[in-house]
């Protein structure tokens, strides 16, 4: 039997009475999260114009903009929400699967909308959680299975069309041959690479949309009874043949499916970088308060890390001194300074005003990043990080950090998710009101009772 078969059986036998309780406690972790970090990127650079452009295409409104208000077709809708979700950089991250639940959660609330107003059945909230829970463990699943290939070379942004065109069949009931179809044309909208980030351009925070859109295109494409291939993995111009170098191993795909959910094994961010930066930010953070480590009094910081985490955030002389927030957002230098000269690191510090501040960028060339080849062990984006920094006065102080606070080895409550909403608010496009986060911090925990989940984003509909 073929890889896809496996997986389109298992998606057709799964039910939300099939989940762990874990598995449902960590989706409402992630949806919370995922809300809060979508308002934020509301104000940030870029997500305005392209508001802006999609609404001038006009169409039928099927599925909301969240925050700016309107209606426009489901993969506009999937489009924008999912790029504003990225655009800060703080949403959650899975150790191999990278950035999975901008695209997911988005999409999801797409599709709920869409089957509410065109399907004419609301979509209760234990069936939101399993299409969740399915579309975030095939998107880390798919890469996995890639092996050093899919891992190193291919994002989950790039893989995540096929796994949101599996979620929205499943949500809106298609059968076997539908579903098939669905993930078919998912697979021809698979794209995204990390130029962008290299280059500091905004197209960094578009991946998260582009991969949303495509998965519910696919969908509205299947629905309407248009074809996609069906050997999408292992055919001759399958996903692994085509684009991983034929490397695949089909257990990281199919072992354990329907008893293991990757979901699970989500972490939530704290700052709004880079993962790579956290470990060394927890550090900075950690000894300036420790040792009330004034900026002028340090003579040198070195932080060493894994070759992955160098090469995201440690190389390059526009790590140093950075060009735009993108690359502030991926430098080690920059988020170490902050940390060690404002004793925080959070959203108003990644501005194209914050980003020169000349105390911050001055005590950045006294950082440097070194490679630890020891620590290569790890799973790649458990990126651990030691920080030494040396006094003036001769005194050195060192921290070692492998797992962030928000790390699936060290999580964050649901209590200190809705504190990150609430922090989050703050930065909304349009003010929201206090007692609107409140009801969605109260409808998201109790989110598997709510019989239509559109009263979640409600509050988030725009004027």
């Amino acid at each position: 039997m073929a890889a896809i078969d496996d997986v389109v059986n298992h998606i057709m036998r799964l039910e939300y009475v099939n989940l762990p309780a874990s598995t449902v406690e960590v989706v409402k972790k992630t949806v919370l999260d995922t809300l809060g970090v979508l308002i934020a990127g509301s104000s940030a650079p870029g997500c305005a114009e392209l508001v802006k452009l999609v609404k001038t295409w006009g169409g039928r409104g099927e599925a909301s903009l969240l925050i700016y208000g309107g209606k426009v077709p489901a993969h506009h809708a999937a489009l924008v929400n999912s790029t504003v979700a990225r655009a800060r950089d703080l949403g959650d991250v899975h150790p191999i699967g990278g950035h999975l639940s901008e695209s997911t959660v988005p999409a999801a609330f797409v599709f709920a909308e869409y089957a509410k107003a065109f399907k004419g059945k609301p979509m209760d909230g234990k069936s939101f959680i399993m299409g969740n829970a399915l579309c975030s463990d095939l998107t880390t699943r798919l890469r996995a299975a890639g092996k050093e290939v899919g891992i190193r070379r291919h994002r989950a942004e790039t893989l995540a069309p096929i796994s949101v065109a599996a979620m929205g069949a499943k949500l809106f009931g298609f059968d076997e041959a539908k579903l098939r179809h669905a993930m078919g044309l998912g697979y021809t909208r698979c794209c995204g690479n990390a130029q962008s980030h290299i280059d500091g351009a905004l197209a960094t925070r578009l991946w998260q949309g582009l991969s949303a859109e495509g998965g519910v295109f696919a969908v509205m494409l299947a629905d309407a009874g248009f074809t996609g291939a069906r050997d999408i993995f292992e055919g001759e111009y399958g996903l692994y043949p085509l684009y991983m170098q034929g490397e695949f191993d089909a257990k990281e795909l199919t072992g354990e499916l329907g008893k293991r959910f990757e979901v699970n094994n989500v972490g939530v961010k704290l700052y709004p970088s880079c993962l790579g930066t956290h470990g060394a930010i927890d550090g900075a953070l950690s000894l300036a308060k420790e040792r009330d480590i004034k900026p002028e009094d340090v003579e040198k910081v070195t932080v060493a890390t894994n070759n992955f985490g160098y090469q995201l955030c440690g190389f390059g002389k526009n790590k140093v001194a950075p060009r735009n927030v993108v690359d502030a957002q991926f430098s080690y230098y920059y988020t170490v300074a902050t940390a060690l000269t404002k004793r925080k690191v959070f959203i108003d510090d990644f501005t194209e005003e914050a980003i020169k501040n000349e105390k911050v960028l001055a005590l950045a060339q006294k950082v440097e990043v070194v490679v630890d080849e020891e620590k290569d062990k790890f799973v790649d984006l458990t990126i651990p990080v030691d920080i030494r920094i040396e006094m003036r006065n001769g005194e050195k102080y060192e921290k070692d950090v492998v797992y962030v606070k928000g790390h699936p080895s060290n999580p964050l409550s649901f209590e200190e998710c809705a504190q990150k909403l609430r922090d989050c608010a703050r930065f909304s496009v349009t003010p929201i009101p206090g007692t609107h986060i409140e009801s969605i911090i109260d409808l998201v925990k109790r989110l598997e009772t709510l019989p239509d989940v559109i009263e979640v984003i409600k509050p988030l509909l725009g004027p």
